[in-house]
């Protein structure tokens, strides 16, 4: 299917700098992110180009708004019974509830932007003296990478493989995975080599991976290509959706 598949992103939008689009062919899947500042609705399109049959895809208000928004698709998960980390369930932005909740979920934790991905917004904390001022750190960074501070806790696996499923989605309601790939190799949480298939994951853990993907895009009504982001526990080989 992807062999003969070109995908070009067109985007028009009144402030471009405050929304960003990347694309790239990632082995014989596809992946893209968009990340928004607020999803607020601007147009995107995916035009793809398949044996010379042209068809534009549109990105909907709801979709941009629920996935862009993690503390939301975490709820979602919840809600399917797929593995979540131990975390926040809404943003997070007052240096006295985050201390509260970090508490609850204990060190070490990581501080990620609710509204963004990328490695930007985030931060490892291993201890409580450290929070305010990663916290802090976080916030300005997701500020400003996405025009939205808000970020969310969750509990931090430090021996762990970073594993990500690839979509696709008509607006029939199908949904097909295109398998897993390993992305555990990084920098500064940036992504330095994608392998695929993956290595040292037992099968049953790569089924229930994919399975899981496929539910939380046909639960949210998905269209497009996409990928869902799993951690994988290098000691207990228990895995969790991000």
């Amino acid at each position: 299917l992807t062999r003969n598949l070109q995908v070009r992103f067109m985007a028009s939008a009144s402030n471009m700098h405050t929304s960003s689009l990347e694309a790239e062919s990632i082995g014989l899947g596809l992946k893209y992110r968009l990340f928004s500042s607020d999803g607020v609705q601007r147009h995107f399109r995916l035009a793809a180009y398949m044996d010379g049959v042209l068809t534009r895809i549109p990105f909907h208000y709801e979709e941009i708004t629920m996935m862009g928004d993690k503390t939301a698709v975490r709820n979602v998960a919840r809600k399917l019974r797929v593995p979540i980390l131990e975390g926040t369930d809404e943003p997070v932005s007052d240096r006295k509830d985050a201390l509260a909740i970090a508490k609850k979920i204990g060190f070490p934790l990581i501080i990620k932007a609710a509204f963004g991905g990328g490695g930007r917004g985030m931060r490892i904390v291993r201890e409580a003296k450290d929070l305010e001022k990663l916290l802090d750190e976080a916030q300005t960074e997701a500020a400003r990478a996405f025009g939205n501070g808000a970020v969310f806790l969750e509990k931090f696996v430090g021996k762990a493989k970073h594993i990500e499923v690839q979509i696709l989605a008509d607006k029939h309601g199908n949904v097909l995975h295109l398998h897993e790939r390993d992305c555990s190799v990084q920098r500064r949480h940036q992504q330095v080599i994608d392998q695929a298939p993956s290595y040292g994951v037992k099968q049953s853990i790569i089924d229930g991976l994919c399975a899981a993907a496929v539910k939380l895009a046909k639960e949210v009504k998905y269209t497009h290509a996409g990928t869902v982001e799993f951690l994988v526990d290098h000691e207990t080989g228990e895995w969790f959706f991000i």
